[in-house]
């Protein structure tokens, strides 16, 4: 999903790179697919001149987005890719999700190309100690880590 990408994104056919992570987009059906993952399982088609990216089997150990909005395990997002000229790649996406929210939502974005810009690598922090570190404002710790002994 492109709900929140720092970085710059490459499309490549039914292919994107969002932060560490290649995720594809399979051009047949989504019934095959088993089992959740942290990114889902996507099919995707064009729609004329859309890349439609159809999203379901995520499983709940990630967010929506860096504010961390939850989802369950329930969400289905439908992303839309457009290129309406030149320079500008429109991005939308609809994000329906019955076990986290009442109804579903669009937002929408553009995306400018910046001509000469490179992809830089992201770094993978699921393996980042310092993250282990931090403590929110009450002191307590925001990850826990599920390998420590309980007190």
């Amino acid at each position: 999903m492109l709900l929140w990408n720092p970085l710059p994104v490459s499309l490549t056919a039914l292919r994107t790179l969002e932060e560490s992570a290649l995720r594809k987009a399979f051009g047949d059906c989504l019934a095959t697919i088993s089992g959740l993952s942290w990114l889902g399982h996507s099919v995707g088609h064009w729609e004329g001149d859309t890349l439609v990216v159809d999203t379901v089997g995520f499983n709940e150990g990630t967010w929506l987005d860096r504010a961390g909005h939850p989802h369950s395990d329930q969400l289905h997002v439908i992303e839309r890719i457009t290129r309406p000229n030149k320079g500008t790649l429109h991005f939308q996406a609809t994000v329906d999700d019955p076990g986290a929210y009442t109804r579903p939502w669009t937002f929408a974005w553009d995306i400018p190309w910046r001509a000469g810009q490179e992809l830089q690598e992201y770094i993978c922090q699921e393996n980042n100690q310092y993250l282990r570190r931090l403590n929110d404002d009450f002191g307590q710790p925001i990850f826990e880590d599920p390998h420590a002994a309980k007190k």
